[in-house]
């Protein structure tokens, strides 16, 4: 018995695009080198993670309680490429996928178009990675703040790509020093009001998913500089990035 469900092939594009930075390209560690598509309340979640930052996004469903999907399944790398070349030849139209034990089947127009084998392992327990409560945030103009890390990031040391953040009270300064260049930073205007603080990140990572938001406001929730940061776009909840930091 096949569970099927359709999803517009606009939806498949845009899970697709938000997600599929995130995943890893480490070969021994083969559950995390795929997006991860689970039910959850009705909606379709994907999840991609490589252990330095995780991306979720929820879409909705045409029809839930398709039981492959509440155990969750993980679509391998490839055949995400392969998903996204059938999502963009058939714009804006319905996608009917099917699930079994080992293979996610692709329809439209009613022709069959396509299976893909899952990865066949337990994916990752990411919920614990997503930080519960933040005790603090920061809403950055996110083009600015792109533009500046990219300009930063070429300071950056390369073995360690960092890129520290100095947050004040509406003030963040990007900066970056290497070891025979010397040092860059640029101040930009952010709405911040909680403690003084630094946190460290890879530019790399933090370029990847700051690319991935629209021209928007975007925040930044933070517990301390050890501990998951949160990235949400100010317009769309249905979407979050997750960044380890790097220590200073």
């Amino acid at each position: 018995k096949l569970d099927e469900f359709k999803l517009n092939s606009n939806q498949i594009i845009e899970i697709i695009n938000k997600t599929s930075h995130a995943i890893s390209n480490d070969e021994t560690r083969q559950f995390l080198s795929g997006i991860y598509l689970q039910e959850i309340e009705g909606k379709l979640r994907a999840v991609a993670t490589d252990g330095f930052r995780l991306s979720l996004i929820e879409t909705d469903l045409s029809n839930n309680k398709i039981e492959a999907l509440i155990n969750g399944i993980i679509v391998p790398k490839k055949g995400v490429t392969e998903l996204k070349k059938i999502a963009e030849a058939y714009p804006d139209q319905l996608i009917g996928i099917s699930v079994d034990e080992s293979f996610i089947y692709l329809n439209a127009n009613n022709t069959y178009l396509l299976a893909i084998r899952l990865i066949a392992k337990e994916y990752l327990k990411y919920q614990a990675v997503i930080p519960k409560k933040t005790s603090f945030f920061a809403d950055i103009e996110r083009s600015a703040f792109l533009n500046a890390v990219r300009r930063i990031k070429i300071m950056a040391n390369e073995r360690s790509n960092a890129v520290k953040l100095i947050l004040k009270e509406n003030e963040m300064t990007i900066a970056a020093n290497h070891p025979s260049l010397g040092d860059a930073q640029e101040k930009i205007n952010i709405h911040y009001s909680g403690k003084e603080f630094e946190i460290g990140f890879n530019a790399k990572f933090l370029i990847d998913t700051l690319s991935i938001f629209g021209d928007e406001e975007i925040r930044m929730e933070f517990n301390n500089e050890l501990s998951p940061v949160a990235i949400k776009s100010s317009k769309n909840q249905n979407y979050l990035c997750i960044i380890m930091p790097l220590k200073l």
